[in-house]
């Protein structure tokens, strides 16, 4: 199955470089033109940091899931506003902390950190979007978690894979819009069951000629290998808008229910509450 899908990615590489040279505008390098960005998704490449709380755990333990990254644009084409060609990149870094009180002493300790990178293809036109991508991602537990858990062994880890996925949008003005992916794992032998699927609605209300609005929205993963059941990721909050940037600051109210997003550990079922603040680089 690697094969046949790698080559289609490559083909589809190709035949966006035969068509972007026909456009009137290209760039290397440059501004992200196309809009793929799903905040609400637990591992989009973006900057990201939420105080949450388990309504199951006892008030002494706060968990703390932090993203670093971003993405680049490696070559564009335009032939009008809504009629874009891009390929692209992206980098991200997903870590866990716990901060617990233990003996009348609060100690913050690492629980996990996940790796991703990635390269797409997008074609926009006439409010729709649609990307194609290949990515990487593995799965590595925290020394403070290994120390304090003993664990003096290899764990299998079906967090540790690589994944070719197509993803459709339908865009409503310049920040909101409708989404939904299908994805399958492309690693031989892989232990991870390969099928994935991806539900999502992000919204956001401009007053005109005011920075500060509203956003929200909800994002629903379901994978095989945690037998089809949804996750879900759902926020509501405030955004601040600007004219030289492609998304807003967003800090919004936010509420997980599903297997742990993160982690060799993601047969877990958790859910929690927060506060979170999410933005991009670009």
């Amino acid at each position: 199955m690697l094969k046949p899908l790698v080559k289609l990615f490559i083909w589809l590489i190709l035949l966006a470089g035969s068509n972007l040279s026909f456009c009137q505008k290209s760039e290397w390098f440059g501004l992200r033109k196309t809009n793929t960005y799903q905040y609400l998704d637990p591992l989009e490449a973006q900057v990201s940091g939420s105080l949450t709380i388990f309504p199951n755990q006892a008030s002494t333990y706060v968990y703390l899931p932090f993203t670093i990254g971003g993405t680049t644009s490696i070559y564009s084409s335009e032939k009008s506003v809504d009629n874009k060609w891009e390929i692209g990149g992206d980098l991200a870094v997903f870590s866990q902390f716990e901060w617990v009180k233990l003996n009348q002493k609060w100690q913050r300790n690492l629980l996990n950190a996940d790796y991703k990178g990635s390269f797409f293809l997008v074609k926009q036109k006439n409010g729709s979007t649609f990307r194609f991508r290949l990515f990487h991602i593995s799965s590595h537990l925290g020394d403070d978690y290994i120390i304090r858990n003993s664990i003096k062994h290899y764990y299998p880890n079906p967090v540790n894979y690589e994944q070719f996925d197509f993803t459709f949008y339908r865009n409503f003005g310049a920040y909101s819009n409708f989404y939904g992916a299908v994805g399958s794992v492309i690693r031989p032998k892989s232990i991870r069951k390969p099928l994935s699927f991806q539900l999502g609605y992000m919204f956001n209300k401009l007053p005109q000629k005011k920075h500060l609005g509203l956003t929200g929205g909800i994002d629903c993963k379901i994978f095989q290998q945690n037998n089809y059941t949804p996750n879900w990721k759902m926020a509501f909050g405030v955004g601040w808008f600007f004219k030289s940037r492609q998304q807003p600051v967003r800090l919004v109210f936010e509420y997980y229910n599903g297997h742990l997003p993160y982690s060799l550990y993601e047969y877990n079922k958790t859910q929690w509450l927060g506060l979170g603040l999410y933005f991009t680089l670009y």
